[in-house]
């Protein structure tokens, strides 16, 4: 019968990552970033890298992992398949794959048969298991994450085996992770040493994760070395650490922010005692913090692992006794303490409170807006991108006003991308800009989309106080939602503006070079 309703739960799950896809006729949400890269490839050969990719006025380093822009790019090439059809199809078969992955994951943590349906369950239907994976950007996310799931499946069997057949096999896996996604690899990395913790304690665990750097670093050597001799690993540093609380908390330069800096410490003292816990359940509240300390711009997607096999643990352990320890003294020694039923209550009811809280506050409070993302660029938006490429000069400065947040800003990421013109607000690709750019950028793009339901003088304020000139404003359109329409009145009564284009999917205003 569990099968039977799992199977159930698993053609679900594969509808609902892609039915978003099959009924749209352009990537989801993002992807502008990749896709100018391709074509990059595609200017220089697919045996050459150009230092900076073109996308967004040429000042980003080319050094995002290559692997899924040279699979797109490769097959494009040899079969002559759309780029953008690529983009839709790719991340859902990446998607689909994570479910079998999760699957392995799950067995190798979950004691009963129960519990990992539970987790596989939740994890199939849970919409931030697969949420970015679907997007345009997910070509390179969906694999990435799919490897890193599949990392930590071979980690698991080698910490718990011992072998060194699994850690080779991590590692390959962790080297592929590192050559599809840096968010990926961010995610991988803090899982392992979490794994490490809870489950590498024995004295010949140490060689063999050793083992697994040692593979990886073989695998990527062909990337990593070609960004050595170019542009340095600074860029991959910068994007490795870009939107963790840890670093906001300790950034090195003003204002320090004493409570951030506190709670990050607190949170980190209390993950290593949860995930060193015998109770397998405080484990995985354990994890769920060190996502959250190190990996917040990420949270919503590469939390679902934690959550779903805390669920499993949870639910699908037996109703009383103790939960089968992993790793303690009790285990060991064969002694199990007087109080371990009462520790293990204790352990069970904190750990599902959290997980509860962290559900609705994170999962189902922000859903609509989540969903609401799944969404492509309008075919009207497209046509208006097509006029400013055809009709401004390759030198304009935008302000791409869209009235998004940054991370769902499908308008101004995929704008510098189908335009070849630059969009002075989109952070996407700045986080390989070291030196803060990245921080810096998302805080031009809130002050810029601010001015949205405010008068011309907003934006005047604000080019003074950014020290930011530009020559041309797009404002968007989107059906259903009246975005920025006092800004667009505003700027046709303004003479420093003229109306350049007026359509379906937006409005262009040029701007008097001597406002």
């Amino acid at each position: 019968m569990i099968r039977i309703c799992l199977a159930l739960v698993l053609i679900i799950g594969v509808a609902l990552r892609a039915l978003p896809g099959v009924v749209a006729d352009f990537p989801l949400n993002d992807g502008g970033l990749l896709y100018a890269p391709i074509h990059d490839f595609q200017r220089v050969g697919l045996t050459g890298f150009p230092l900076f990719t073109a996308y967004n006025g040429g000042v980003i380093p080319f050094a995002h992992p290559p692997l899924a822009l040279y699979l797109v790019a490769a097959l494009a090439e040899m079969s002559g398949m759309d780029v953008l059809w690529l983009f839709r199809a790719f991340p859902l078969v990446w998607s689909v794959l994570t479910l079998p992955a999760f699957w392995l994951l799950a067995r190798a943590l979950l004691p009963t048969r129960s519990g990992v349906a539970v987790a596989v369950a939740a994890f199939a239907l849970l919409p931030a298991a697969f949420q970015t994976s679907i997007m345009g950007g997910g070509v390179a996310r969906a694999p990435g994450f799919l490897c890193g799931l599949l990392a930590l499946w071979q980690a698991v069997r080698m910490l718990q085996q011992g072998s060194f057949r699994h850690a080779a096999a991590t590692g390959f896996l962790a080297g592929l992770t590192l050559l599809f996604d840096v968010e990926s690899t961010r995610f991988l990395a803090i899982s392992m040493i979490t794994l490490g913790l809870a489950l590498g304690r024995r004295r010949d665990a140490l060689p063999r994760l050793a083992l697994v750097g040692v593979v990886a670093l073989i695998v990527a050597a062909p990337w990593l070395g070609r960004m050595a001799l170019t542009s340095g690993f600074a860029p991959f540093f910068s994007a490795l650490s870009s939107g963790a609380f840890a670093l906001i908390a300790f950034r090195p330069t003003p204002p320090f922010n004493a409570l951030a800096a506190i709670l990050t410490m607190l949170g980190f003292v209390l993950s290593i005692g949860l995930v060193v816990a015998p109770d397998r359940r405080a484990f995985f509240l354990g994890w769920l913090i060190a996502i959250y300390i190190f990996d917040t711009r990420s949270i919503y997607p590469h939390s679902a692992p934690a959550v779903c096999l805390g669920l499993g643990s949870l639910l699908g352990s037996a109703p009383v006794g103790p939960v089968r320890e992993w790793g303690s003294v009790s285990s060991v020694t064969g002694r199990t303490s007087e109080w371990a039923p009462v520790a293990s209550l204790a352990s069970g009811a904190a750990t599902a409170i959290v997980l509860l809280a962290f559900i609705v506050l994170r999962y189902l409070l922000p859903l609509p807006g989540e969903l609401a993302s799944l969404r492509p660029l309008s075919q009207d938006e497209r046509v208006t991108m097509r006029w400013v490429a055809d009709n401004t000069p390759p030198s304009s400065r935008f302000l791409v006003i869209s009235g998004d947040f940054w991370g769902y800003d499908r308008t101004g990421e995929w704008f510098p991308a189908l335009t070849g013109r630059t969009n002075f607000l989109i952070p996407q690709g700045m986080e390989w800009v070291p030196g803060g750019a990245f921080s810096a950028r998302i805080a031009l793009h809130e002050g810029a989309q601010a001015c949205g339901n405010q008068d011309a003088n907003c934006l005047a304020r604000w080019s003074r106080t950014n020290q930011v000139t530009y020559d041309h404003v797009y404002i968007a359109r989107r059906s259903g939602r009246s975005c920025c329409d006092v800004l667009r009145a505003a700027l046709r009564a303004d003479p420093a503006y003229t109306l350049l284009y007026d359509g379906p999917g937006a409005t262009i205003f040029g701007r008097s070079p001597t406002t």
